[in-house]
């Protein structure tokens, strides 16, 4: 770390004021060496002289504080705007959000390269890292919130421009979790679109607990923002409830789900949407059979209140109703009823998807030793 021999007697007071923890360790070291405490006598490092006392500091931020501070105004503030983007960071998207030239920006960052502050990757040129998770830490925390949701819509602002369109998994991450923590700045819209855009390009790279934390968020956000004048209304927030329900099936967090499901069903009943309120029914059943009349009971108001022509949802449904009666005595002529009913509605909607969603809904509703052949 010294580059050289340390006399004992600096090497022991740096020992009892870090305890050996080496982040402590190697943050008091720099600001030794930068604030000219130790100097370099031969091969071997000594107290300089005038240095004041060591001293313990009380965490190791205040450590990290005071090497900052003497990067000055300006690197601190892209080193900011660097804290807000991610661990890593890209010059060009760091100097698109301070409105700074590329050579200000290459100098700020020489010189917190030169302090141990960040570091560029190896072989990716001109994007950087801070050092330690501490640093950026430090520098995000003494932020107040209000500018922390600026520039983090600064930042997804400026991916927008140099991205373009994009589904990539980890684009569209990044995009939501900008746009989502700049929401008390307004836009709690725009952050809703890019939550579900990265939900479900999680979900179609298998990432489904990535989708539920994504969705989870947009959904508290929501209801946080409610007043706001962009908010979503009622009819979004209902869908915005179907799809994190639907994203906990994936993750496979099934009692999660139900309850997700039976949310999104009350908020349809209330808005008199009989697609939404389909769309829950269908979903609270899940994919395994048992007993459950009050599932059962939804079912049945929904295919009630849904219009003839919505031949998929009602294809969808009816299978499902089938499926649902399987344990209940008494049901095998009402099951193979449904089962037709729903097989038709699923040709006539035109969709293979549903087709196939109702053949395998109407396989474990008829699944008995006669219908083997079927």
């Amino acid at each position: 770390l010294a580059g050289a021999a340390v006399d004992p007697a600096v090497a022991a007071e740096v020992f009892a004021a870090t305890e050996g923890n080496p982040l402590f360790v190697r943050e008091c070291w720099h600001d030794l060496a930068e604030s000219g405490s130790v100097v370099a006598d031969g091969a071997q490092w000594r107290w300089h002289r005038d240095r004041p006392p060591l001293g313990v500091p009380a965490t190791v931020s205040d450590i990290i504080e005071r090497r900052l501070q003497r990067l000055g105004r300006g690197t601190n503030q892209l080193l900011a705007i660097g804290a807000v983007i991610g661990r890593e960071f890209g010059h060009e998207i760091l100097g698109r959000v301070a409105a700074a030239p590329t050579r200000a920006v290459a100098e700020a960052l020489e010189q917190a390269a030169r302090a141990g502050v960040v570091e560029e990757m190896r072989g990716a040129v001109g994007t950087y890292r801070f050092t330690h998770a501490l640093i950026r830490e430090t520098l995000y925390g003494n932020m107040t919130g209000l500018r922390r949701a600026a520039l983090h819509r600064a930042v997804g602002e400026a991916l927008e421009a140099l991205q373009g369109p994009d589904d990539d998994p980890e684009v569209t991450a990044e995009l939501a979790r900008h746009f989502l923590a700049a929401t008390p700045t307004g836009g709690i819209g725009r952050a809703i679109d890019h939550a579900l855009r990265a939900a479900n390009a999680a979900t179609r790279a298998c990432a489904y607990d990535d989708a539920v934390r994504t969705l989870d968020q947009a959904l508290r956000l929501s209801d946080e923002r409610r007043a706001a004048i962009d908010a979503p209304g009622a009819t979004r927030r209902c869908e915005l409830q179907l799809e994190f329900a639907d994203a906990l099936r994936c993750a496979g967090e099934g009692a999660a789900m139900r309850r997700a499901f039976e949310d999104a069903a009350i908020r349809a009943r209330s808005l008199g949407a009989p697609r939404l309120l389909a769309r829950a029914a269908i979903g609270v059943t899940g994919r395994w059979v048992h007993e459950d009349a009050s599932a059962v009971h939804l079912l049945e108001e929904s295919l009630a209140t849904l219009p003839g022509d919505e031949f998929a949802l009602r294809a969808l449904a009816t299978a499902r109703l089938a499926r649902t009666l399987y344990l209940l005595p008494d049901s095998r002529q009402r099951r193979e009823r449904l089962c037709a009913e729903a097989r038709a509605l699923a040709q006539r909607s035109g969709d293979p998807h549903v087709l196939a969603e109702v053949l395998a809904d109407s396989l474990e509703a008829l699944f008995h030793n006669d219908s083997l052949a079927e």
